[in-house]
């Protein structure tokens, strides 16, 4: 025989016998890895519990069925609603068939992957292949990596059914990725669906286009920043019977975080197109809030012992109340948080319709404060913030839109008479065709355009400045030319202050 066949077949040999060894070597590792994926699960959702766990190793592949229920405070909160017997049957199965690499199914160099199915109940399983036939279907794929961590492929396709009463559910399918790194110290998330939409006789609810992308880092080990974009193109409910209709269009939410020193800030921007709901319709929402100089390892702190509090709270027997523990925390680390100054600012939030439009602008720290300050008794507490508290606020309002607001609430006569007085006083400005005021709270006072707020005794109802004085203050709701009240003095067709 040629020499160099016979090195081929030698070599053949040694691999044929080396490659069992080394999947089946590999089946120690990635079982090891799967664990510590299910555990950082349960970790995040604290009120699942997992029931029973089967792991059956194979040579080139493994098996492994975990059913999960409910357990924890949520658990006794429904048995306590009398819901025992159903909660004691809701749980469900997940199946994860294991190929051990380096070369799983001769697909992938991988260590492994990992195909999932949900097993359901034999009853459940008979309706839905009733109602779907082979349509609905859902594959979750996994693959691991060397150094640890793995790629999620998710994939679901649409499917249409009718339900009995004559209604229809339609899912338009879903297509997700997750990748995550070793120990999670870094995930990204991509998730695109076409939505989904519910009719019944009576009701419809749709769900346009839902998608999300996210990219995060650890920080302090327990802290998740980063940035995530969801959107939602469009909302839409209708109760015929109740003549109830909501729409909402292009929903935009951003988060961001970002770690500086031991400090962490964080803001999240929320804003939408065009909404329309009973009594109320407007052309544009925004809210943007500003998280900042949140101490990170308090906050670390605080995490780790809310989750220890609901995990324990989940695996005892009978199931205790995590709230205890939960607020124990928060005496402790949850000052840690405040004594390091943390900053509350809320940003351009408000909305704009066709009559005009609201803006609204806090700010709120606590500079200064230690934790000698606020390890007092609970009674205590709250004065011992209020003395270190440092606010502003500012709002402004388009007058007809004001108007607008004042007519559907149903009491604008006496509203406006109390608005008319506080604008006299100087409580409120009139900025062009909009009403503005400032708020500033500082040890422990609160100004209103730098006036001091309540106003002083001297000035009794009835008199200058006050609610039930001299009407129609100017650009007030119920002044001049406005929900038809007179004007107090003769004002010329187009003068601040009055609509056009």
């Amino acid at each position: 025989m040629d020499r160099r066949i016979r090195i081929s077949i030698i070599v053949i040999v040694v691999v044929a016998l080396a490659y069992p060894a080394a999947a089946w070597l590999l089946g120690f590792s990635v079982a090891h890895q799967w664990e510590e994926r299910e555990q950082h699960f349960t970790e995040q959702l604290p009120y699942i519990n997992v029931v029973k766990r089967d792991y059956r190793r194979g040579v080139y592949s493994s098996t492994e069925e975990v059913t999960y229920g409910l357990g924890g405070s949520i658990l006794k909160a429904v048995r306590a609603a009398g819901h025992g017997e159903w909660v004691d049957h809701a749980q469900f199965t997940v199946r994860n068939t294991i190929h051990h690499g380096p070369l799983p199914q001769l697909r992938a160099i991988a260590p492994a992957t990992v195909d999932t199915e949900i097993v359901l109940p034999p009853e459940v399983r008979e309706k839905l292949a009733a109602a779907l036939g082979n349509k609905g279907g859902l594959t979750i794929h996994t693959r691991m990596k060397w150094f640890g961590g793995g790629t999620t492929l998710i994939t679901s396709t649409p499917f249409q059914i009718a339900m009995q009463d004559g209604g229809e559910f339609a899912w338009r399918g879903v297509d997700a990725r997750v990748e995550y790194e070793r120990n999670y110290g870094s995930q990204s998330v991509t998730f695109d669906s076409p939505g989904f939409s519910v009719k019944t006789p009576t009701n419809s609810v749709t769900f346009g286009g839902l998608k999300l992308t996210s990219e995060t880092q650890l920080a302090f080990d327990v802290i998740h920043v980063g940035t995530a974009h969801f959107t939602l193109a469009n909302l839409a409910f209708d109760n015929e019977a109740k003549g109830f209709k909501l729409s909402l269009q292009n929903l935009a939410l951003d988060a961001k975080s970002q770690v500086t020193g031991e400090y962490v800030d964080t803001e999240f921007i929320l804003g939408t197109g065009a909404l329309q709901a009973p009594k109320f319709a407007a052309t544009r929402v925004n809210y943007e809030v500003h998280l900042d100089h949140l101490h990170g390892p308090s906050q670390a702190t605080l995490t780790r012992a809310i989750r220890a509090a609901q995990a324990e709270a989940a695996t005892s027997s009978p199931p205790t109340d995590a709230g205890p523990k939960i607020l124990e925390a928060f005496k402790t680390s949850g000052i840690d948080l405040l004594a390091h100054n943390p900053v509350l600012d809320v940003q351009h939030t408000g909305f704009t319709t066709p009559d005009g439009e609201l803006i609204l602008s806090i700010k709120a720290a606590m500079p200064g404060i230690t934790r000698a300050d606020l390890d007092v008794n609970p009674q205590l507490l709250i004065p011992s913030l209020v003395k270190f508290l440092q606010a502003s606020a500012d709002v402004r309002i388009d007058t007809a839109l004001l108007d607008k607001l004042l007519d559907s609430s149903g009491k604008g006569d006496s509203i406006t008479v109390q608005l008319q007085g506080l604008q006299r006083q100087g409580y409120i400005k009139l900025d062009g065709k909009a009403l503005t005021t400032h708020l500033a709270f500082q040890n422990g006072r609160l100004k209103v355009n730098d006036l001091p707020f309540p106003p002083m005794p001297a000035a009794m109802p009835g008199g200058p400045g006050m609610p039930g004085g001299p009407p129609g203050a100017p650009g007030m709701p119920g002044g001049p030319g406005m929900r038809g009240v007179p004007p107090a003095l003769p004002h010329a067709p187009g003068a601040p202050g009055t609509p056009h």
